[in-house]
């Protein structure tokens, strides 16, 4: 392949999955596109996966055969794992092979440097997660981020979603097909609970995305939570422009999480402008800061065994409750600031993390490899 001819890469991961790693994907699959690339897509979904799977928007690009010399592989090393165990290794030489990683440490697990082993170079979707995987069998690692983008509809109302009109609203999210330790979703419903016990002009949104009965975390967390005023649950999977639309009804989004590989949820409420409150920790950092958001104050805790896979030993944050507490307050207090943080943060993602500014690096990035590998 020369620098002039036409590019070609195969996508392996989960072009219609309405989960981070789809979404991450699609996220390259844009870029892709900005930049004029030929698109093969190779979908990742199993008969049996518990996550909604019908977005359609790459449906075209999908195929069974594998096309091209360059494979990006924006998937967890679960899903290389696995891959690696139905093909076989052979089936990663000859191939330029770009894994493309979401991970939520600053290190890895010994268990996961085989894998690593296959790839030609590695990106990163923050800082924080490419720091993880440097000076790992001296492959390049850099930083290829996720971009971020929002459609927000006219036609739903809070009255949609079943929420009250008349009260400050606070919203959270998190998917049941990610830990829930990581999401640390209770801390954030106490920290609300204490801010406004006496305040029912102020209410919580909890977004649930993929819930299992069978999952001790979901069916501890609703008996923790019953009873507790203010309160509203919205357990179901909708479509992006559902999620979307439900976060800029709110009034102001928060997330205390122990580590986040990239931090969408984060990231497309700044982008409409909303004050967030969160935990000043991983992967956010690339696009969080003092004057943008709010931060909350953290302790580093080991993650223990079965909080996290292939992550037992490493370390994560854990959110304090009175800065959670004092972050909120101000947020609602003071809502001329809060308007001004807001706006801040809608620039500088607008500026930084749109597709088309992030395609130029990937663009940069894709021809460096065809330079050194082809």
């Amino acid at each position: 392949m020369g620098l002039d001819s036409k590019i070609g890469i195969d996508f392996i991961g989960f072009p219609k999955g309405y989960l981070g790693v789809g979404e991450q994907l699609r996220s390259l699959l844009r870029m892709a596109q900005i930049n004029g690339y030929e698109i093969n897509i190779i979908d990742c979904y199993r008969d049996g996966d518990k996550y909604l799977n019908n977005d359609v928007e790459f449906n075209s690009y999908i195929s069974a055969e594998y096309k091209h010399k360059i494979r990006i592989y924006s998937a967890t090393h679960n899903h290389i794992a696995a891959l690696l165990w139905e093909k076989g290794f052979k089936f990663f030489d000859g191939a330029i092979n770009i894994f493309h990683f979401a991970w939520e440490f600053s290190s890895i697990k010994e268990d996961l440097r085989p894998i690593l082993s296959l790839s030609n170079s590695i990106w990163g979707i923050s800082h924080f997660t490419a720091s993880a995987f440097e000076n790992q069998y001296d492959i390049p690692v850099e930083v290829m981020s996720n971009a971020v983008e929002v459609i927000v509809s006219n036609k739903y109302k809070r009255v949609y979603f079943g929420l009250p009109e008349d009260k400050f609203l606070f919203s959270t999210s998190f998917d049941l097909n990610s830990f829930m330790t990581r999401k640390n979703p209770m801390l954030v419903v106490e920290s609300f609970g204490e801010a406004f016990s006496n305040n029912d002009n102020v209410g919580l949104v909890v977004k649930v995305s993929n819930s299992d009965k069978s999952n001790r975390y979901w069916n501890n967390f609703l008996m923790e939570i019953s009873g507790m005023k203010n309160l509203y649950i919205l357990d179901s999977n909708m479509k992006k422009e559902e999620v979307h639309t439900l976060f800029n009804l709110c009034d102001s989004y928060i997330s205390l999480h122990r580590s986040e590989g990239f931090g969408y949820g984060i990231a497309e409420n700044m982008l409409m402008s909303k004050p967030v409150v969160c935990t000043g920790f991983s992967g956010n950092m690339d696009f969080c800061n003092d004057s943008n958001s709010f931060l909350v104050d953290f302790d580093y805790v080991t993650v223990r065994e079965n909080e996290y896979q292939h992550a037992d030993g490493l370390f994560w944050a854990n959110p304090k409750k009175k800065s959670a507490i004092e972050a909120m307050k101000k947020v609602y207090w003071d809502k001329d600031n809060s308007l001004k943080v807001g706006t801040i943060a809608c620039n500088e993602i607008s500026n930084n993390f749109s597709t088309k500014a992030l395609a130029k690096k990937m663009d940069e990035k894709i021809h460096n490899i065809i330079r050194n590998f082809l």
